[in-house]
Order: C-alpha cells, then structure tokens, then sequence
C-alpha cells in the first residue's frame, strides 16, 4: 500500500497531498515561503483559501504573533 503524502491546510481544515498545498515555515523569527526546516503549515495555492485563512486569523494561531504586512505580501506573490 503506497502512502500519501497528506498535509492539512490551515485555511479549510481539509487534507489535500502536499504537492497541491504552498509550505510556509518560520526561520529565525521571519515567516517564508520556503520548503525549509523550521515551524510549518500548508495552504492551499488559492486567493479564496487565502482570504480564508485570514478571515479565520489561522496565521495568527499557528505563529502565536501577528502576521506582518511583508509577510503577507510574500504568501500572496507565491500563491
């Protein structure tokens, strides 16, 4: 049995293979876009998931601090 590669995506609390989903990590204190080592989640590559997650302040519980201006300008350039 092969196994997949299943990641949930903070905006709609659904699992989706990871390939689908944008990572976002914490390095040193600075929220990337980039598959590095650090603090993670996923989201899923869309506007709608995007203003989701927002709406729902999932960036905010996940880092336990508030999401800065750049860094929320780095997550939608990627998406």
């Amino acid at each position: 049995m092969q196994k997949r590669n299943d990641r949930l995506d903070i905006a709609t609390r659904t699992r989706h293979n990871k390939d689908e989903l944008l990572r976002l990590c914490v390095v040193n204190g600075v929220l990337t876009v980039a598959n590095q080592g650090g603090r993670g989640f996923y989201i899923a590559r869309s506007q709608e998931a995007f203003d989701k997650a927002l709406a729902r302040k999932a960036f905010t519980r996940i880092l336990h601090r508030d999401i800065t201006a750049e860094e929320l300008a780095a997550i939608k350039e990627a998406l």
